[in-house]
């Protein structure tokens, strides 16, 4: 049964990004660079350029790949972004899916918040309403997570607030004088540093030379791998199916022009072509998607 549903929110999220492909051709040139892409429907906003930000609040989800990301306006749903820089400035209602050489997250985030960089910081300003899992070279929390904290990176530093448990798999571990961890702290380092003022209400345990490390350790892998495959799906996903939208879109006008004449001349053949293309266009979509996942 869960097997069931998880492919029925996947078919039905395809379904969704596909219609968004096509619902958004006629606001493809507005509010965003001369060099973006933009699928604006209602509710959902997807971007993709040099510089990309939305512009306008965005009632539902939005996405934005680029060299840089800047989400300056409110998000009621949930929020993807992957770019050089990515920088998440205002509130988003749902989760947060990032990915960048950069991520600041300086706002309020009522969900869960997955991000990946080569440098990632929840800003003083920030405040996560669920768990944050954070992969990084450099992690620095210096605003509120309301949840469960899980940090992979070279060094990670507390200087905010964590109500609940910590998990730090780093080079470094430092809490600063204004931390404060309402839950126990978990941490596989070689140093940890811990200045006067910073608190830890539950247990500090030290997973090396301790007999679960190891399982510890194969069960974090496990769960970051899984963590950064979903990013990377998600774009994969999201950039697929825009490249196929815009295919669809460019063939459309052709088609919707020719078929009246091709049906009234040669019916036979009209009837043959289009069992084709039933047949023929989910084949060559899987390719076409196989071959930008190639890329």
């Amino acid at each position: 049964m869960a097997h069931s549903s998880r492919t029925a929110r996947a078919a039905a999220h395809v379904v969704f990004v596909a219609s968004l492909a096509f619902a958004g051709a006629a606001h493809a040139a507005r509010n965003v660079d001369t060099d973006a892409v933009i699928i604006d429907t209602d509710n959902n906003l997807v971007l993709a350029g040099g510089r990309v930000s939305p512009g306008k609040p965005v009632p539902e989800n939005f996405v934005g790949f680029g060299g840089s990301v800047i989400i300056d306006q409110p998000v009621g749903g949930n929020a993807v972004a992957a770019g050089g820089t990515v920088d998440v400035r205002a509130p988003v209602g749902g989760r947060v899916r990032v990915a960048g050489g950069t991520v600041h997250v300086d706002s309020a985030v009522t969900g869960d918040l997955v991000a990946a960089g080569g440098e990632v910081r929840i800003g003083k300003s920030a405040t996560i309403g669920g768990r944050a899992r954070v992969m990084a070279g450099d992690v620095v929390v210096d605003g509120i997570v309301n949840g469960d904290l899980r940090a992979d990176g070279g060094s990670v530093t507390i200087n905010g607030e964590v109500h609940g448990d910590v998990r730090a798999y780093s080079d470094e571990v430092v809490l600063g004088p204004t931390a404060k961890i309402t839950g126990r702290l978990s941490y596989v380092s070689a140093s940890i540093t811990r200045a006067d003022g910073a608190v830890v209400g539950g247990a500090v345990q030290h997973l090396d030379d301790l007999g679960s490390a190891r399982d510890e350790v194969r069960d974090r892998v496990a769960s970051t791998t899984g963590a950064g495959a979903r990013i990377i799906g998600a774009i994969v996903t999201y950039l697929a199916l825009l490249a196929c939208g815009a295919v669809f879109l460019a063939a459309a006008p052709i088609f919707s022009v020719e078929a009246p004449e091709r049906l009234r001349t040669s019916p036979g053949q009209s009837i043959g072509v289009g069992l084709l293309t039933i047949v023929g266009v989910p084949i060559l979509t899987v390719l076409f998607m196989i071959t930008l996942i190639g890329i």
